[in-house]
């Protein structure tokens, strides 16, 4: 844990700054998180794998370090994974060159805004971004096969009727479940397709 000091996550949050910086449509969370290693010196144990979360140990520092900033109104985070450096953002940028000084103002920030908050939002946004890290590990570990279960188990829970299943063994294909609303109207179904990869599927 000695190798994580606040020097090293503001290097982190650097490079997440300047992949934004010319991206004002923002980007995903997946590419961030996927160019960082290329340009950021990860040490090896930034880059191994932690046993609790079963992902890269830089992807769960930056997640967790990206909440004071977006407290400070300088990233926004939207609900499809995407992330947008705001203008507030870019100003931060400009006046903490260095990014360890950015990092602590961000700290600072989240400091005086907690002393105002109560206590369940507090505890609601830190679970909140740690619950981002365990769907990650799940879906990481998750067969396509049983995650094509636990969509059909998910679509019968909110009330749609299953018309068809591709079996478990179709590995091809554009079309991998078949769901009305209500099947005893001529209404129009929807076609959903599962990736290989579940961290891809896209609604």
């Amino acid at each position: 844990m000695a190798d994580i000091t606040l020097g090293r996550i503001g290097e982190l949050l650097r490079g997440m700054f300047e992949l934004l910086w010319t991206k004002p449509g923002g980007m995903s969370v997946e590419v961030i998180l996927s160019v960082l290693p290329e340009i950021t010196q990860l040490t090896e144990y930034k880059k191994g794998y932690s046993l609790s979360t079963n992902m890269p140990r830089y992807e769960r520092i930056i997640r967790l370090a990206t909440v004071p900033l977006v407290k400070a109104s300088w990233l926004f985070k939207n609900d499809k994974g995407r992330w947008y450096l705001t203008e507030e953002g870019r100003r931060a940028g400009r006046k903490y060159a260095n990014a360890q000084e950015l990092y602590k103002e961000g700290l600072i920030l989240l400091e005086e805004r907690r002393q105002n908050a109560s206590l369940y939002n507090i505890v609601a946004e830190g679970a909140a971004e740690e619950a981002c890290v365990q769907i990650q590990k799940f879906l990481r570990v998750t067969k396509r096969a049983e995650f094509l279960r636990l969509i059909v188990d998910l679509l019968l829970a909110m009330g749609y009727h299953i018309s068809w299943v591709a079996p478990p063994e179709k590995d091809h294909g554009q079309i991998d479940i078949v769901t009305q609303v209500d099947h005893t109207r001529n209404q129009r179904g929807a076609y959903l397709s599962i990736p290989a990869n579940p961290l891809l599927l896209k609604v």
